[in-house]
């Protein structure tokens, strides 16, 4: 551990779902959502110690999103990608296992604008 910077990656999967209903002029409607999010991450990370580490990293970020309202027989699939964003701490517990923990945020436009912001823990392998 003689190198004071060093390349970290990052690897993000997330999905969820939701169910949002809504009443318009007597008219109940349900909207069904299904939603991905990819990100791959790289930057510089700077060792503060033996023991830790802080990072900040930027690359792409992929977000699929499908939903449906079947009152209306409506549906829709939708792809979009931005720039993400992170940063966080690395804490060595060896030699060659980590622990880091960190932020991760995008901004996406599907019919809105919406801000993805994660907090994550992680575990990694240094080379």
């Amino acid at each position: 551990m003689d190198s004071l910077i060093s390349l970290m990656t990052s690897l993000t999967w997330m999905k969820g779902d939701d169910e949002l209903s809504k009443t318009v002029r007597n008219h109940h409607f349900t909207h069904h959502v299904d939603v991905k999010y990819y990100s791959a991450l790289f930057g510089p990370s700077f060792r503060i110690n033996d023991y830790a580490s802080f990072y900040v990293a930027g690359g792409p970020a992929r977000i699929k999103v499908r939903g449906k309202v079947p009152e209306v027989n409506r549906k829709y699939d939708g792809r979009k990608s931005s720039f993400a964003y992170g940063a966080g701490f690395i804490f060595n517990v060896n030699e060659n296992f980590t622990i880091n923990a960190g932020y991760e945020g995008t901004r996406m436009n599907f019919i809105n604008d919406y801000t993805i912001n994660t907090f994550n823990v992680g575990i990694g392998y240094n080379f």
